[in-house]
């Protein structure tokens, strides 16, 4: 990704720092939650199957239903008396017990809930779910052996209880036996389940748990964690949730292109899911798509309003894409909305000179001065509109005083636009000079290097010079139309046309509708004696130049000599 891309990124980023992503954020697991989502599936033990009559087994159930009701509202008293007549009822169904435990463990009374269970669970030797919770209970009242012991033996009868792996991963970190947990990652992930649940709970455990071990960038742990969210997300592909999550994977393993896939399928179904959209526009961003980066933005934009963080982005985008006219619109929006800064004052200067606006230019920094008096940037890029302007005079002044006064801004590109100022106003030796201490600055400045080698080659002189800056200039940016253009111009005048041609055809390739390119590659064409293609060249150039005069003069002067030459009929 580029420079100014990441900036636009992690100003995207910033307005959704709130966000957690699945697999590289996720919170310190709850284990009595663990366990309770683990008995809210199917049990896959042999324990506790009753063996009383149907009557016995009624009333147990409605006793269990009551009692569930009872301690989803908090009412653990209740719930208590409430399952203990249900287990009267049914002593062979383990699960009575287990409840009657959990809800020792909500009213703090550990202990009691660690006895009654001890004292249940050789009535129970296949009961996964209880030595589950006495290795949860051993951990909290800091046995780490005996909670480990628990928690293997629950596992090896049941290896689908996701708590029984938080139980050992705590462990394992207290014990600073860090070096256990890959392995058990490994053996979990090999465990088959038909449930979705499982491998999606698994994933955010393992998040948490393997950025105990050591610290992990998000791509280094979205590259761990990744295979249990796919394999969740196979189970249940119709799950936006875990689309969202593989999103939020790939998005951290910079695989845009997939992960614009989960965020689409996100985005049908759940389009107001925080941080979606922001993070969908920064892939299509990576994958050089502003406009449909723009179009979600605006999408997210018509829901939220009031979000004015949304305008300064879409601006950036919509300058990104060149389209400087609705770039200048959203900054407008943006000074008019909130209460802007001096940068966002030049964000819209900026804009309104891209899209060929000066004087609308100058009214907002007129503005900006009043808000920002004394501010060096805002001068800086008033010497830029009053040049835009032609108004050199001023200009000058002004780049002349902050060269003298603000040496914060005295670099490369100050004299670049300095250098810029004077061969607009006429004064060429002077933007030579200038041209030189900006090159002296940066000799990489490859906008400087073109911009002086084709101010002589224009002229027809130092050509050897010119020749060799515009040669720097595409080593440093090869495909640049305008640097094939200047090359193309001087080799044209040292009349080497065939290589003038080459790189002309090159730059007309970028730019087929720019009036100069193609005027250059007439004038080629014509030195060539291609006579026809010259004008046909011309006549393109001169439907949208400015002054198609003195382009319409060479089209006739070249429609006579072909005419003068054509034989007799």
């Amino acid at each position: 990704m580029s420079h100014k891309l990441l900036l636009v990124c992690a100003r995207l980023l910033a307005a959704t720092c709130f966000l957690q992503a699945a697999g590289a954020r996720a919170a310190v697991p709850d284990g009595l939650v663990a366990i309770e989502r683990d008995l809210a599936q199917p049990s896959s033990s042999s324990a506790g199957k009753s063996t009383v009559d149907f009557g016995k087994r009624a009333l147990s159930a409605a006793n269990f239903a009551l009692a569930t009701q009872l301690e989803s509202k908090g009412k653990f008293a209740e719930a208590l008396t409430r399952y203990q007549l249900a287990a009267q009822a049914d002593s062979g169904y383990h699960l009575s017990y287990i409840r009657i435990a959990l809800v020792y463990i909500k009213q703090g009374k550990l202990p009691q809930a660690a006895a009654f269970l001890l004292e249940k669970e050789p009535s129970f030797p296949d009961s996964a779910e209880i030595k589950s919770i006495l290795g949860y209970l051993s951990y909290r009242r800091g046995q780490l052996d005996q909670a480990l012991a628990y928690a293997l033996a629950a596992k090896k009868l049941n290896p689908r209880l996701v708590a029984n792996y938080l139980v050992l991963a705590q462990c394992y970190l207290e014990q600073n036996k860090g070096w256990a947990i890959a392995p058990l990652v490994a053996e979990s992930l090999a465990v088959r389940s038909e449930q979705s649940w499982y491998y999606s709970r698994l994933g955010n455990l393992w998040t948490w748990a393997l950025r105990q071990v050591s610290p992990l960038t998000d791509k280094e742990s979205s590259t761990q964690i990744l295979p249990f969210y796919e394999q969740a997300y196979a189970l249940a592909p119709e799950n936006t949730e875990l689309a969202f999550q593989l999103g939020q994977l790939q998005f951290d393993l910079e695989d845009y292109a997939k992960a614009v896939g989960y965020y689409e399928q996100t985005r049908q179904k759940a389009p107001h899911t925080p941080g979606l959209r922001e993070r969908l526009s920064i892939c299509y961003l990576a994958l050089q798509q502003p406009g449909k980066a723009i179009g979600v933005l605006e999408s997210l934009l018509e829901d939220y309003p009031e979000r004015k963080n949304l305008y300064p982005m879409i601006a950036d985008l919509y300058g990104r894409d060149g389209q400087w006219d609705k770039a200048a619109s959203y900054y407008q929006l943006c000074v008019r909305l909130g209460k802007p800064d001096a940068q966002d004052y030049l964000h819209l200067t900026n804009a309104q000179l891209q899209s060929q606006h000066p004087a609308a230019a100058l009214a907002t920094l007129d503005e900006a001065a009043a808000a920002y008096p004394g501010i060096p940037d805002l001068q800086l890029y008033r010497a830029l509109v009053l040049r835009s302007l032609e108004r050199w005079p001023e200009a000058l002044a002004i780049f002349k005083q902050l060269e003298q006064q603000n040496g914060q801004l005295i670099d490369s590109n100050f004299y670049f636009d300095y250098a810029v100022a004077h061969e607009q106003s006429g004064n060429v030796s002077q933007a030579v000079k200038l041209f030189r201490k900006c090159l002296e600055l940066n000799p990489n400045n490859h906008q400087a290097l073109n911009y002086l080698g084709y101010l002589w080659a224009a002229k027809g002189e130092n050509l050897d010079e010119a020749g060799q800056l515009i040669a720097r200039a595409l080593t440093l940016d090869p495909e640049r139309p305008a640097y094939l253009d200047s090359m193309a111009w001087v080799c044209y005048q040292k009349q080497e046309y065939d290589q003038a041609l080459a790189y002309q055809q090159k730059a007309v390739a970028s730019m087929p509708d720019d009036p100069e390119v193609l005027e250059h590659l007439a004038d080629i064409h014509y030195q060539l004696g291609n006579t026809a293609q010259a004008i046909d060249a011309w006549s393109k150039a001169a439907a949208t130049a400015k002054n198609p005069a003195p382009l319409k003069t060479k089209i006739q002067a070249a429609k006579e000599q072909l005419q003068a030459n054509l034989p007799l009929p």
